[in-house]
């Protein structure tokens, strides 16, 4: 088959589950769910790094690599996102939409890759597009978005059967990107290797790894060179340092709880994946089981399971956007078992005897067809309400009631999915400020005289969860009163008008 009619197959199959996922991911995508801190702080930082040539919109210490907010800052200056958006955060979310419609592009070609026919092929792209666990992520601006992309077409590269050398060197420096866009897809580069172990043709195997291995350590090394030269490696008096962060992240945090306390971080992130696709997630288990008993799918199979284990851990910190990375992998699991489980309903394999063989395909083809009952009212479910709700409605109020309401010289402490909405409507970056860094940044809190120059705090549900651990925050929020409150539930978002301890602005 010639490239271009593979190309012409390729666009057949997948085409009409790319125009799905667009409509699925598109519709409403300014609306719901409701912006989340995280996402303004990527694209404030974005903002920063295209504007300023700063890494951060205050210090920047290596909380995560910066490729991540680098690629927004790419899609901001090549297109004008920010400028065709009141949102800002709904510009970033753009350019996930992006990704993510090249990551179902790739998941397909993986499918074809480990063995799928076309029609396993474009099942495991649609799983990854409109699954509503997949969709509801792949809304939001989370760095692992931009890193499964990249993870994707370095298991693509590792999977070519011919031009061996420039794949693999073209998959170590894709995955050199991934973990410099989220650092935590470090965890799939064992398992990408173990694949091109298994597929490396043994003349160019050993010369291709001598090129990979050191390409993906010389890209991954500017990372820290860079800190190295700023003096900001090593832990010290008076600076961020790189190491230092990394500690915090991997075991200074605090831990999520146990998964079987259900009042746990842990087990709440947990319920929020089953709650938005139950049997997606029962299916990816599965089928990460089943695929441990084929020797191709073996690799993918162990890295979704070794995946589980990690965010199963005792004592660990679960981020809520950790399970991004196993959306297209358990997609493809899914596919092709069930895809296999069906061949073998179609013709015995002689290995094993054919009453087993016929009992396993029975039992693949019932699941399929009882999953397939239970996941399609589902999806549907999920994706009405993620394309119909407006979660995000009581977060563009107080923007508009602060704008109308609030004097532009006014200190107000915000959640960072509003800041740069803020500052960009004119107010002094100095004056709105990020309530993280009321109590985390020394130069705010020099500023703000320990919040006692703070005249409003904004407050969602990110500012609410984390009110506890930030005492400046608490204590502005304890001396004011309520001003106005716009939506009601978790999505709630508070204007409080805080009593200077001293005389201020307003």
């Amino acid at each position: 088959m010639s490239s271009r009619t593979a190309v012409l197959r390729g666009v057949v199959w997948c085409g009409p589950v790319l125009v799905v996922e667009i409509v699925a991911l598109c519709v409403g995508l300014g609306r719901t769910p409701q912006r989340a801190d995280d996402e303004g702080t990527y694209v404030a930082q974005a903002w920063s790094s295209l504007h300023s040539g700063a890494l951060a919109h205050y210090t920047y210490w290596y909380d995560h690599p910066p490729a991540g907010w680098m690629q927004l800052a790419l899609w901001f200056g090549a297109t004008g996102a920010l400028a065709r958006h009141q949102s800002a955060v709904l510009a970033g979310r753009e350019a996930v939409v992006t990704a993510t419609l090249a990551a179902t592009v790739l998941t397909w070609l993986l499918t074809r890759r480990l063995g799928g026919s076309p029609v396993a092929a474009t099942v495991a792209a649609a799983v990854f597009a409109i699954s509503p666990l997949a969709v509801a992520f792949h809304r939001m601006v989370y760095l692992d978005d931009l890193a499964v992309p990249w993870v994707l077409l370095a298991a693509v590269l590792v999977t070519a059967r011919h031009r061996q050398l420039p794949a693999w060197a073209g998959a170590a420096a894709a995955c050199a990107v991934a973990v410099l866009t989220k650092e935590t897809t470090v965890l799939v580069v064992p398992f990408l290797a173990w694949v091109a172990a298994q597929r490396g043709h043994p003349a160019v195997r050993r010369t291709a790894a001598g090129v990979a291995v050191p390409l993906f350590v010389l890209l991954v090394a500017v990372y820290p060179v860079s800190a190295t030269i700023k003096d900001e490696l090593l832990p010290g008096a008076g600076h961020v340092s790189l190491l230092g962060s990394a500690w915090f992240q991997v075991a200074g945090r605090e831990a999520g709880g146990s998964v079987l306390d259900a009042t746990s971080d842990t087990a709440r992130t947990l319920a929020s994946w089953w709650s938005l696709d139950a049997p997606f997630v029962v299916a990816g288990l599965a089928a990460a089981v089943l695929a441990t008993a084929r020797q191709r799918l073996r690799p993918i199979a162990v890295l979704v399971l070794g995946h589980v284990a990690v965010a199963l851990r005792p004592g660990g910190y679960l981020p809520v956007p950790f399970v991004v990375v196993l959306l297209p992998f358990g997609a493809v699991l899914v596919a092709l078992v069930v895809e296999g489980g069906l061949r073998a309903w179609l013709r015995h394999d002689r290995r094993f005897p054919r009453s087993l063989t016929r009992a396993m395909a029975a039992g693949t083809v019932l699941a399929v067809v009882a999953v397939g009952a239970f996941w399609v009212p589902s999806a549907t479910q999920g994706l009405r309400w993620l394309t119909t709700a407006d979660a995000d409605r009581p977060m563009r109020s107080a923007e508009r009631w602060l704008a109308a309401r609030v004097g532009r010289h006014a200190v107000v402490v915000v959640d960072d999915a509003m800041w740069l909405d803020l500052v960009r409507a004119g107010r002094d970056p100095d004056d709105v400020v990020w309530f993280h860094k009321l109590d985390s940044d020394p130069e705010v809190r020099r500023r703000t005289d320990d919040g006692r120059t703070v005249d409003y705090v904004v407050t969602t549900v990110s500012v609410r969860e984390d009110l506890a651990h930030l005492p400046l925050v608490h204590a502005a929020v304890r001396r004011a009163v309520l001003e106005r409150r716009f939506g009601s539930g978790e999505d709630r978002v508070d204007v409080w008008r805080v009593a200077r301890r001293t005389g201020g602005r307003a």
